[in-house]
């Protein structure tokens, strides 16, 4: 995107490339810009950074489960616009690549490596979708890395532009989603939850691992924490923002650094921004 102006010629009525065509193409020569740590934004060359009245959004499961394959889309929208692009990476807490970004529109999207080293998803003058209106969006696949690497973020630039020449109608886009290993899984049911509710975990006594189910009404920010006795943090289930339902994860008895913990009373907590809900459960060995 960086210096590569996509712009509708109205008389011949064909897509062009302005700038820095290698930007667009396959290859590692060229430079970044989805906002993440050491990169700028489109914005370089691309005007109105998130004032405009449109999004970029990131929509990803709330948490990763190591090695899963997950589907991921990318959505820009903006009223009366109709030439749109976007690039984006993902990186762990150190600014690293993590996981692997697996094309699987290739008309749409391409993937390539910056100068850097990191990896990228990216439109292609196909995908610019140079004759939709109004908004657009992109789908593709992120594999997890193989073990847990703790906070993985997704960091996006996206371009809702016009078909003039020059960018003083385009408007431009970021966005982020953030994750943590999670072993939540949701449990398809008919309908929605109606309250906040944290089942007794099965089995209990249990050794050496026991299930916690709960449901949401709403979506939610979520922390499902184990903790001991003293009342000192065990291990945090899962961290993050939820959709609305109804949810299942297994807790096998190690704490925050893989260890098995002692026999004995425990105790679960699920907090939301609206409720709190603590459990009692016996580890017996």
């Amino acid at each position: 995107m960086k210096c590569c102006r996509l712009v509708l010629a109205a008389m011949a009525g064909m897509l062009i490339v302005a700038g820095l065509v290698g930007a667009y193409s396959n290859g590692t020569s060229f430079e970044a810009v989805t906002g993440a740590p050491g990169e700028s934004t489109c914005a370089d060359c691309h005007n109105n950074l998130n004032t405009g009245s449109g999004s970029a959004t990131i929509t990803a499961p709330a948490g990763y489960q190591p090695g899963d394959t997950m589907d991921i889309t990318v959505s820009v929208q903006h009223s009366g616009q109709s030439i749109w692009g976007f690039e984006l990476t993902v990186l762990d807490a150190t600014a690293s690549p993590v996981g692997e970004i697996l094309v699987t529109d290739a008309v749409r999207t391409q993937h390539a490596t910056a100068v850097s080293g990191r990896e990228y998803i990216k439109h292609t003058l196909d995908g610019s979708d140079a004759s939709k209106a109004n908004n657009t969006d992109w789908s593709f696949q992120w594999v997890a890395p193989p073990t847990d690497v703790g906070l993985v973020t997704f960091y996006m630039a996206a371009v809702a532009g016009d078909e003039a020449a020059g960018p003083n109608g385009d408007y431009t886009y970021t966005d982020t989603h953030s994750m943590l290993a999670t072993a939540v899984v949701d449990v398809t049911g008919s309908s929605l939850p109606g309250k906040l509710a944290l089942s007794q975990n099965y089995p209990n006594p249990f050794n050496p691992a026991t299930t916690v189910e709960f449901d949401l009404p709403v979506r939610s920010r979520v922390a499902l924490t184990v903790f001991n006795v003293l009342g000192q943090q065990v291990k945090v289930l899962h961290e993050g923002i939820l959709p609305a339902g109804s949810y299942r994860t297994r807790w096998d008895g190690t704490d925050a650094r893989g260890s098995q913990v002692v026999s004995g009373v425990y105790f679960y907590r699920l907090q939301t921004e609206e409720s709190c809900a603590v459990r009692k459960m016996v580890l017996l060995k």
